[in-house]
Order: structure tokens, then C-alpha cells, then sequence
């Protein structure tokens, strides 16, 4: 017996192109988050280590180098850290202390 070839109706290509869109704007969407997210770890990695701009010294805040951040305006802080993303920087002490707070202008009020 032989089998007749399968013959797609509308119905099925249709769910087929609608699968095949959402598989493409998922994988766009999801490489995008994975980019900001290394964006933000490069960050933080640069405020613990870099020694240019580090908050770090001898395990402990530097304050002379919180200082001058929050002297900074944001987009100096934004070429300093050599990010091409907006960001927010948001540091507080154990009592909920706001020690640190900056952010873009399109991130303002989402810090926090």
C-alpha cells in the first residue's frame, strides 16, 4: 500500500510560521537580556577590582572613591566604566542608608 504524501493545509502552515516567529523574536529577546546582563556583571566587577575606579580598598568602602563617583555626573561614570548600556548604581549601608545612587535619565526611578 502505498502512502500518499502529506498535504499541508493553511491552518497548519500557519501555526508553523506563527512557532517559527516566536522562536525568532525569543531567541532576539533572550540574546539581548543575556548582553545586559553581562554588561552589568562587567560592571560590578570593575567597581570591586579595577583599580581606576574601584570602591574597594583593603576589603573595605573606599570612601575618597564614593566620593568621586557621586561627584561624577552619570555619563562620566558611563564612559569611566566603558559601558555602552544605561545602568543604574545603587548602594546602600545595613541601616538602608542611601550611600550611592545613580542612573540614566530613560532608568530614572527604577533604581532601587
Amino acid at each position: 500500500m502505498k502512502k500518499k504524501p502529506r498535504k499541508w493545509k493553511v491552518d497548519e502552515l500557519t501555526i508553523v510560521f506563527i512557532v517559527a516567529i516566536a522562536i525568532i523574536v525569543l531567541s532576539v529577546f533572550l540574546k539581548g537580556t543575556h548582553s545586559e546582563k553581562k554588561s552589568a556583571e562587567e560592571i560590578t566587577v570593575k567597581l570591586i577590582s579595577d583599580p581606576k575606579i574601584s570602591l574597594i580598598k583593603n576589603g573595605q568602602l573606599d570612601q575618597a572613591k564614593l566620593n568621586a563617583i557621586q561627584n561624577m555626573d552619570y555619563d562620566s561614570l558611563k564612559t569611566s566604566l566603558e559601558s555602552s548600556n544605561d545602568f543604574c548604581l545603587y548602594i546602600e549601608d545595613e541601616q538602608g542608608n542611601v550611600l550611592l545612587s545613580k542612573e540614566s535619565d530613560g532608568l530614572r526611578g527604577a533604581c532601587r
